[in-house]
């Protein structure tokens, strides 16, 4: 039940600048703070859009092509300075239907954000990487890294009361980005490139285009805003405890997101291009294959006068392959005024290691969690259900060290076969509070 009592949402944003134990750097947070004048309007929902199920096709990259690796670099906090998205809606849901990494229906839901220009169906499915290319509208894209960029956030919205199990955010599936790759001793090795060359590769089963990208030069100069492509756009989350708003709450959104090992660049010795069910991004001249993540800033709730905090764990030795070696970086998001510590979002990177010269595989999911005692579990994609109900990793005890076990539903990184399980021992890093 929803009362008519209006609560004001104020979007924030937070950008973790960190580096932790086998990640580099120093420990910092940066928290912009929106203030803007009210503005109250209607509340729309995506269930009268008939938004066609949105899920997630691995692209498969033809890694016999690449024969010979050579080096492999990633961003830092401070050399991505550029991250823009091309927001459709942030939302809080009561519930929503979902298949796989996508959904088909929601109810009970409030827009803390939308951008109309973005609501057609249809738009969505033909927007590829030629439009966003010339797409010059200064309210489409947002930079989540500049002051400006953040500013067209500056909205408070009036809405009702209720209880909110799903935070979710949508976006086009082409991400605007500038970035240069490092590789371990903070030598840049590679970075982004604008323009190139724009491959169509067709569309996928439910309709929507899919365009590639092969940039050019990415081995010297300096970094330029890159154009690229995603399969999807968006990501929800189930968080463990309903947010409940009251009458009179004021509640600011943060977002699930470490700009550190944001991203992966590999190059090759040799190579071709790549083949591959999903976009991809690949300098042929220089062998060089960018490793772009797929579902990054998923909303955190909190009320005013309340901080979100997150614990940080590392699996160090997640890929001991010669030429793979890396870690996992795990961050569980949670409200400081919540005794029990639900988690509210989850952030993973693949972290690599100074022996390694391939960006390698990140086969954890962080879609889904539950939480038994201090005992959290990890879900991913059920090829029999269809949902993300499969266990992926089990084992990992809140604030303290231990060993967890993978369960290998994807192969890569440990896991050479599905149906595996592999134990890794994990360290309990410490808490980060966002401020």
């Amino acid at each position: 039940m929803k009362n008519t009592a209006q609560n004001i949402f104020v979007l924030g944003l937070l950008t973790l600048l960190t580096g932790l134990v086998g990640c580099g750097g120093g420990d910092a947070t940066v928290k912009p703070k929106f203030v803007a004048a009210p503005n109250t309007r209607a509340l729309i929902s995506l269930d009268n859009l008939n938004d066609p199920i949105r899920r997630w096709l691995a692209p498969t990259i033809d890694h016999q092509a690449l024969r010979t690796t050579a080096r492999v670099a990633q961003t830092t906090a401070a050399s991505l300075t550029s991250l823009q998205y091309y927001i459709q809606s942030i939302q809080l849901c009561e519930n929503i239907t979902t298949t796989g990494s996508g959904y088909s229906g929601t109810s009970g839901c409030v827009e803390l954000y939308v951008n109309k220009d973005s609501q057609d169906v249809s738009l969505y499915n033909s927007y590829t990487i030629t439009e966003a290319t010339a797409d010059t509208d200064p309210n489409h894209f947002i930079d989540f890294l500049t002051e400006e960029g953040r500013a067209k956030l500056e909205v408070s919205t009036a809405v009702s009361s209720g209880t909110y199990n799903y935070a979710l955010i949508n976006f086009m599936r082409p991400i605007k980005m500038k970035a240069e790759f490092k590789d371990t001793t903070g030598t840049t090795i590679h970075r982004t490139k604008a323009g190139g060359t724009i491959v169509d590769i067709g569309s996928d089963e439910g309709g929507r285009q899919m365009e590639s990208i092969k940039p050019t030069g990415t081995t010297s100069g300096e970094a330029e805003v890159m154009t690229y492509m995603l399969n999807n756009g968006g990501v929800w989350f189930p968080m463990l405890k309903p947010f409940v708003i009251a009458a009179g709450d004021d509640v600011i959104l943060d977002f699930a997101f470490n700009p550190e090992n944001f991203a992966t660049t590999t190059e090759q010795a040799s190579c071709s291009t790549p083949s591959s069910t999903g976009p991809y991004t690949f300098d042929e001249g220089n062998c060089v294959t960018f490793d772009l993540p797929y579902a990054k800033m998923s909303p955190v709730p909190r009320k005013s006068g309340e901080t979100t905090k997150k614990e940080v764990y590392l699996i160090t030795d997640y890929n001991t392959d010669s030429g793979s070696e890396a870690s996992v970086r795990i961050e569980l998001y949670y409200n400081n005024a919540d005794a029990e510590r639900a988690i509210r979002g989850v952030d993973l990177a693949h972290v690599v290691k100074s022996t390694a010269t391939a960006g390698g595989s990140n086969v954890l999911s962080s879609y889904k969690v539950s939480q038994s005692g201090d005992d959290v579990t990890f879900y991913g994609y059920n090829s029999s259900t269809g949902q993300m109900d499969a266990e992926n990793v089990t084992g990992l005890t809140r604030r303290a060290n231990g060993t967890l076990t993978i369960h290998c539903i994807y192969v890569g990184g440990p896991c050479s076969s599905i149906g595996a399980t592999v134990s890794k021992a994990y360290t309990y890093v410490g808490e980060i509070t966002v401020e």
